[in-house]
This record gives structure tokens, C-alpha cells and sequence, in this order.
């Protein structure tokens, strides 16, 4: 089965079954940028789960639902385009940085 892959700037979607374990956090937001301020905000009809294991993932549960990059409360950054979601559940992957000895979280 062909998976459907969504990228956003550091952030990675990718069409993913849920486990059954993964409980629905109390936000929309995936990732903030600790530079900028800006976030990676699911639209209202996503929910965002995280499993046992830390992993999160998004479950789409409307039409026309999509990721969206805002400053503030509800700006638009114009950096990177909002993006439709196709499937109805994705596992959540943000891009790390390599360094010689350490692995960390992009910073942008």
C-alpha cells in the first residue's frame, strides 16, 4: 500500500495507523518554533494523539481538514503553504539535526 507523505517546513506526515494505545491530546498544535514563535497547528476536525511510547499522530475526522503555519493566535506565515490532508490518520515526524555527538530537535 502507497503511503501519502506530508511535509511542512520540519514537520513530516505520514499515513500511519493508529495504535490503540494512543490517547487524544488537549491541543492542535504539532510543533512551535523556538526562533520565530511560529507552530504547525491541525485544523479543528483533527484530533492529535500520542501513544504509549511518546509517538504522535493526527486522526483526520472531517472533510477538508488540513495543516496550517501561524504566528499568533490565527496568522497565516506565508512561509509554507496550508496543506489538505488526503488520508484519515498520519504518524507525526519532525526533522532532527546530526551533530558529531548528539542528535537534537531542528531549531527554526
Amino acid at each position: 500500500m502507497e503511503k501519502d507523505i506530508i511535509a511542512q517546513g520540519d514537520v513530516l506526515l505520514v499515513s500511519d495507523s493508529i495504535p490503540e494505545n494512543a490517547k487524544v491530546l488537549e491541543k492542535k498544535t504539532i510543533a512551535e518554533g523556538e526562533v520565530s514563535g511560529h507552530r504547525h497547528d491541525v485544523s479543528s476536525g483533527c484530533d492529535l494523539l500520542e501513544s504509549d511510547l511518546g509517538q504522535m499522530y493526527v486522526k483526520v475526522k472531517g472533510a477538508r481538514e488540513r495543516i496550517q503555519h501561524l504566528l499568533g493566535k490565527e496568522t497565516p506565515t506565508g512561509e509554507h503553504d496550508e496543506i489538505e490532508f488526503v488520508a484519515d490518520s498520519y504518524r507525526v515526524e519532525l526533522q532532527r539535526e546530526w551533530r558529531r555527538k548528539e542528535i537534537v530537535r531542528n531549531a527554526d
